[in-house]
């Protein structure tokens, strides 16, 4: 009894997305892009298709039964506090146990994801976790817009033209010539056995107990273990506040609008779209089984309704396509809108991811508005993206626990640790 209510008491102090954040001091980068010749990868052509992937299996959980609260969600500013690990996602496969409350089922939980840990002799490149070359050699992006400063620990990335504006002052996410992957860096066929390092491939899913931190009804019942879990470290030299980021499945060949994570916040989530430029690196850590459910507007209501903080209930197709960061929050921890997040598509994949997609100068969400056109623009922030800024990353990596993404450190982190 006593695990059962530390659990309890462990859920209510979750929060449901956070961004870790931890600064090191670095050579300031210098203010104009070197002269290295972009790759040779041809620029992405097709916008994705809005039709959802029909393939994916639904999560087997059922959704917490906990009873319906009258007290209203909290309107303010999401916190950053990190969720807890009291159960353990590491370990490998051992033999059940048996409590007072149920029998505990424990499973593997998946290696690291770290190909994308950038640069020709990076910790992952030294470790046969990556190659330089299938980095590469899988990419494509628009020259137009970006060009890749390739360093021995990291890419740095510069913006060679603005998001386009039309005459009214506004965005124009239908400029000619123009698509919703302008700015984004596309990596196709990541599943591969042309490379030394274990095709250990990533998973998209609950990371450890089936809906944990959300619900801890599963906990001891239902163990998934997949790539819950992103982290990217990266100097943000722009004004854009929010990136995201976009998957293929293997059930589900194609970039679908749903299976895509948005309002991932650079300097707090707090929903402002800009922030301060910046020269020294940061990480941050992000749930994407909430930034899914943010960025496709699906939380998986069954009835097509959510909940509002004074009991009325709207239309979800309505509501979605103007609520702000705050209010999306707020109707995920909000019990009656019962299976807040647990039918979205990055937990229903159930299947290996092939082709990732990051868009590290704006989020994007252009579900159901038309080819480019966000729905939400409170979810899409590429109008940011200016000539003459730069990202510089380290790595994105994927995992199934904090823990696990708290291990890995590279050449960079180890260097600035050794300071």
């Amino acid at each position: 009894m006593k695990r059962f209510w530390s659990l309890i008491i462990a859920v209510v102090m979750l929060f449901t997305v956070f961004a870790l954040v931890s600064c090191e001091q670095k050579t300031e980068p210098t203010s104009e892009p070197t002269t290295v010749a972009p790759t040779t990868a041809e620029p992405t052509t097709a916008a994705p298709t809005t039709a959802a992937p029909t393939t994916a299996a639904p999560t087997t959980a059922e959704p917490t039964t906990a009873e319906p609260t009258t007290a209203e969600p909290t309107t303010a500013e999401p916190t950053t506090a990190e969720p807890t690990t009291a159960e353990p996602t590491t370990a490998e496969t051992t033999e059940a146990t048996t409590t007072e409350e149920t029998t505990k089922a424990t499973g593997t939980t998946l290696p690291l994801y770290a190909r994308f840990d950038f640069g020709t002799d990076s910790y992952a490149v030294q470790n046969g976790l990556t190659a330089h070359e299938f980095l590469m050699g899988c990419l494509s992006y628009n020259q137009a817009n970006l060009t890749i400063d390739v360093k021995e620990d990291s890419w740095k990335i510069w913006v060679m033209a603005d998001f386009p504006y039309g005459d009214d002052g506004k965005p124009d996410y239908n400029a000619e010539g123009f698509n919703s992957n302008a700015y984004a860096l596309t990596f196709d066929s990541v599943i591969t056995y042309d490379y030394e390092f274990p095709d250990e491939g990533m998973f998209p899913g609950w990371g450890t107990w089936s809906k944990y931190p959300y619900t801890t009804a599963n906990v001891g019942k239902s163990w998934v273990g997949r790539h819950q879990y992103m982290r990217i470290r990266l100097i943000n030299n722009t004004s854009n506040n929010m990136i995201g980021m976009g998957w293929s499945a293997s059930n589900s060949p194609g970039y679908y609008t749903t299976l895509q994570c948005s309002n991932l916040y650079l300097q707090g989530d707090s929903g402002k779209k800009t922030c301060t430029p910046t020269k020294e690196y940061a990480t941050y850590t992000y749930d994407l089984a909430l930034m899914n459910a943010l960025a496709s507007n699906r939380f998986g209501w069954g009835s097509g309704q959510v909940t509002l903080a004074d009991g009325s209930k709207v239309a979800q197709s309505s509501w979605c396509s103007t609520a702000t960061y705050a209010q999306f929050i707020a109707a995920a921890k909000d019990p009656r809108n019962i299976g807040n997040i647990g039918a979205n598509n990055f937990n229903a994949a159930a299947a290996e991811v092939t082709g990732l997609r990051f868009f590290l100068f704006g989020g994007i969400d252009n579900q159901g508005g038309g080819v480019n056109e966000p729905d939400n623009p409170n979810c899409d922030s590429r109008e940011n993206a200016k000539q003459g800024t730069f990202v510089e990353v380290d790595y994105i990596i994927f995992g199934s626990s904090l823990d696990q993404l708290d291990a890995y450190k590279s050449n960079l982190e180890r260097a600035a640790a050794a300071k």
